[in-house]
Parts: C-alpha cells; sequence; structure tokens
C-alpha cells in the first residue's frame, strides 16, 4: 500500500501549511505503507486536502480510479477551511492537518476496490494522525 498526500487549495496560503503535507505522506507511508494488510491488492491511497474558498459545491467524499499502471488509486477527501489555516500560528499546521484528517476521513466510501477493509483502513489512518490532533475541535 502507498499512501500519498496532495491539495487543492487558494493560493496565498503559508508554506508551513504546504510543508505538512509531505511530512504526512512520509508519516503515513512509514507506519502503514508496509506490513499491514487492507486488502484491496496492490492500492494506493492518496488524502486529498481540500482548501479553497472557492469549490463549485460540496465535494463528494472519495473516488476511485486507477494509477497510470493500473492499480487502484482511491482518493479521500477532506475538508479543511482556509479561514482556519491562516488563524493557526505555522508552528501548529501540523497539529491542523492531522485533526482535520482524523475528524474529517469519510465515514463511507462512493465506491472502494473489490476487498478492501475501509473501516480498519480509516482507523488506521486515524490511529497514526491521533498523537498529533489538537485538543480542540478545528472545524
Amino acid at each position: 500500500m502507498r499512501f500519498r498526500v496532495t491539495s487543492i487549495q487558494d493560493s496565498g496560503l503559508p508554506s508551513t501549511w504546504n510543508d505538512c503535507q509531505p511530512w504526512l505522506e512520509d508519516w503515513l507511508n512509514a507506519a502503514l505503507g508496509s506490513g499491514e494488510d487492507f486488502g484491496g491488492g496492490n492500492i494506493h491511497v492518496m488524502l486529498v486536502i481540500l482548501a479553497s474558498d472557492s469549490l463549485p459545491s460540496e465535494p463528494r467524499p472519495s473516488r476511485l480510479t486507477r494509477t497510470d499502471s493500473g492499480d487502484p488509486l482511491l482518493c479521500l477527501h477532506v475538508v479543511v477551511p482556509p479561514v482556519a489555516i491562516n488563524g493557526t500560528a505555522g508552528p501548529e499546521h501540523i497539529a491542523l492537518l492531522c485533526s482535520e484528517v482524523h475528524a474529517g476521513l469519510p465515514q463511507k466510501l462512493m465506491r472502494k476496490p473489490k476487498d478492501l477493509d475501509y473501516p480498519r483502513l480509516r482507523q488506521a489512518i486515524q490511529a497514526c494522525v491521533r498523537p498529533f490532533v489538537q485538543h480542540e475541535t478545528v472545524s
């Protein structure tokens, strides 16, 4: 299993916010990328952080597609309000991102790869980010 973290975001967000995403990707890959089997074959999981005030509508919770090599790619959408990012000090952006991922991972998927144990995968991702979660509710 391979994890990716990317974002669709408004311009002008702090660079410390952008630095959090590769950190989270590395953290998830180190913790869950090898060794854990959640089913679903050679699946890639992409957390798509949506931090924009100009989204045309509420995003779907997930999307299932394929990589260039034909492997399943499950995109999990997490919405983070730009005002929360701009209202949080740079050193706290990792905690904010982890809080939003922990609270905002979809409960149910639109579609899922065959044999994927999504509830277990969701719990594992939440357990990985839990040590960094802020104590207050963010959004």
